[in-house]
């Protein structure tokens, strides 16, 4: 899964791109980890996201809550159809992290 990181606003933004799947899971943790380790706040943009398992809504999850552990910010934005489409399914819709954040 291609995926890229800016520092926007002192800020991490990743820009994910293609699929977010339990083949892409680990590299994507330990950016994300590495991330919240360097900034405050860490931005997921999920607008180019074409595929989406279990795995990914399980690391999405993941990642909100040890930045909650660390008193840090791990926001989701940018919605594809396919990232709506599994929320639905699998009942995240309702989740806050798959509503976004207008502030950011």
């Amino acid at each position: 899964m291609p995926f890229t990181r800016e520092e926007i606003n002192g800020n991490a933004v990743f820009h994910m791109k293609g699929a977010m799947t339990v083949y892409e899971a680990v590299s994507l943790r330990d950016a994300f980890m590495e991330s919240l380790d360097a900034f405050d706040v860490v931005i997921l943009d999920l607008e180019k996201v074409t595929e989406l398992d279990c795995a990914g809504i399980q690391l999405i999850v993941s990642a909100k809550k040890s930045a909650e552990k660390s008193k840090k910010t791990f926001t989701v934005s940018g919605f594809s159809d396919a990232v709506v489409k599994v929320a639905s399914r699998t009942g995240f819709e309702q989740c806050m992290i798959f509503k976004e954040d207008k502030e950011i």
